[in-house]
């Protein structure tokens, strides 16, 4: 229950700090699952609910013009009640 806590208290931090989207209701739709993969390209994974990591890679590989170079995924474990 304490992580569930530290998770909304994440999300919260999050939105404020990096400017996530509040529930649009117009939100668009995005591929999603192992086939949208570009698997030609050098894969980094970040696991986890914490996206702070992968903001910090995607902005890295922006300012050095090597966005198109990689692909970077999500992952959350499931959880299991």
């Amino acid at each position: 229950m304490i992580d569930h806590v530290g998770m909304e208290v994440g999300d919260i931090a999050q939105v404020s700090t990096l400017g996530f989207p509040k529930a649009e209701p117009e939100a668009p739709l995005v591929s999603l699952g192992i086939g949208t993969v570009d698997r030609s390209k050098p894969v980094i994974m970040c696991i986890g609910h914490n996206v702070v990591p992968s903001v910090a890679i995607i902005d890295y590989a922006r300012d050095n013009k090597i966005d198109d170079e990689i692909e970077v995924v999500g992952c959350v474990a499931p959880r299991t009640i």
